[in-house]
């Protein structure tokens, strides 16, 4: 993924206090992330989070993602404009004191949101990207669209199981 490289920050550039930042995608980036999620477009992407220092080893990432996209009608491929709020919450440690896959059974909302920090940087457009991609809709569809998918008989009659639909009738 690449839509959202330039997103990231340098731990050495966060300050004691924490990182404000307001971003907004580019018109590169939004046909980017429209590629790479195979949607008609990306019309626009804004995000203002905040990047905070828990202890020397864990930064806690919150915000909120706004983004509009296009995409095509699961019926008829016409336009259908959709748009999403989400919410950032997670927190970055170093790769290596992350927690092992564990075989046994957890429930999934008490387990933390963790995410790497690589090489020094956190990755806010990853994870943007992936708030993205989860909330759209995988099947969109235009309220007025509707399927047509009923054949005639005359199509039935003369499909390809025609042949042993009469020879079923003579036997």
């Amino acid at each position: 993924m690449t839509a959202l490289a330039d997103w990231r920050h340098r731990l050495n550039e966060i300050p004691a206090n924490g990182l404000r930042v307001t971003r907004k995608a580019t018109p590169e980036e939004c046909a980017e992330i429209a590629a790479s999620l195979s949607i008609v477009s990306c019309e626009n992407l804004s995000a203002t989070y905040q990047i905070k220092a828990k202890n020397r080893d864990r930064y806690e990432l919150t915000g909120h993602v706004t983004v509009g996209v296009i995409q095509s009608c699961i019926v008829s491929l016409e336009p259908v404009r959709a748009s999403q709020d989400e919410t950032l919450d997670c927190a970055f440690i170093p790769s290596d004191l992350l927690p092992e896959s564990r075989e046994d059974e957890q429930e999934v909302l008490s387990i933390d949101d963790l995410e790497p920090i690589e090489n020094g940087w956190i990755n806010v457009g990853r994870i943007v990207f992936e708030v993205i991609s989860t909330g759209l809709d995988p099947y969109p569809r235009r309220e007025d669209a509707q399927w047509s998918d009923v054949a005639s008989a005359r199509e039935i009659a003369t499909g390809p199981f025609a042949a042993l639909a009469e020879l079923k009738k003579k036997s």
